[in-house]
C-alpha cells in the first residue's frame, strides 16, 4: 500500500463478514472496515446495495492513500508501525470461522524490514523509521531498519474472543508507552518525543 503505483480497489469477493458480522474484513488489502459499510438496526453489518456502498468505501480509500502518498513526498521521516499482536494460532481459527479464505500473518524480520525502508527511500526521499509491536516480556530492542517494542499479553474489560482483532486492548496502552519512552532516547531514529 506504501508502494506509489498502489490503487484501492475493494470488490465483492474481497468481502468476508466476522462471525458476529460486525466487522467486514478485506482479504486483499488485510484491512479491517469497521466503520465504512451501512449498519443494520440490530448492528450487524448491511450489504444492501453494495454496489453502491463500494463505489463510496473505494472513492474514499483511494483518496486517503492519496494523500498518503503525497504527505511522504512531502516528509522528511516516517514512521511505519507493525502490529504482530495476535498469534497466529489465532488468527486461523478465524479465519475458519469468518470463512475467509486467506489472512497474511507476516513475519517481520529485519530483512524484510531493510527493503521497506529502501523502497520508501527510493520513492519518496523519506527516512523511514520501523517499529515492531509484538507479545513478549517488556523489550525495546533496536535492530537493523527495525525497532522492536515488546509487552506481555494483558487481559482488558474490552477483550473479545470472538473477534480476535478485538484484543488486547491493555497490551497496546503498554506498547505505546513504550515507544514514547524509546522515542525520547532519541537513539532510535530522527525523532524526539516531548
Amino acid at each position: 500500500m506504501l508502494e506509489p503505483e498502489y490503487n484501492f480497489n475493494l470488490k465483492c469477493e474481497n468481502i468476508h463478514l466476522t462471525q458476529s458480522s460486525q466487522i467486514v474484513l478485506n482479504n486483499r488489502d488485510q484491512i479491517l472496515h469497521i466503520h465504512d459499510f451501512k449498519r443494520l438496526s440490530t448492528g450487524e453489518i448491511s450489504l444492501e446495495n453494495l454496489e453502491n456502498q463500494l463505489e463510496e468505501i473505494n472513492s474514499k480509500y483511494r483518496f486517503l492513500f492519496k494523500r498518503l502518498h503525497q504527505y511522504l513526498l512531502a516528509a522528511n521521516n516516517c514512521m511505519v508501525i507493525f502490529e504482530g499482536l495476535i498469534p497466529a494460532s489465532d488468527l486461523e481459527s478465524y479465519r475458519i470461522k469468518s470463512s475467509c479464505k486467506e489472512i497474511i500473518y507476516p513475519n517481520l524480520n529485519t530483512d524484510f524490514a531493510s527493503e521497506l525502508v529502501n523502497m520508501l527511500q527510493t520513492n519518496y526521499n523519506v527516512t523511514a523509521t520501523l517499529v515492531s509491536f509484538e507479545i513478549g516480556a517488556p523489550a525495546i530492542e533496536q535492530c537493523h531498519n527495525l525497532l522492536r517494542i515488546s509487552a506481555p499479553a494483558l487481559a482488558s474489560i474490552f477483550d473479545n474472543d470472538a473477534e480476535p482483532y478485538q484484543r488486547p486492548w491493555a497490551t497496546y496502552d503498554l506498547l505505546f508507552a513504550q515507544l514514547c519512552i524509546a522515542l525520547s532516547a532519541t537513539q532510535f531514529g530522527p525523532y524526539s518525543y516531548n
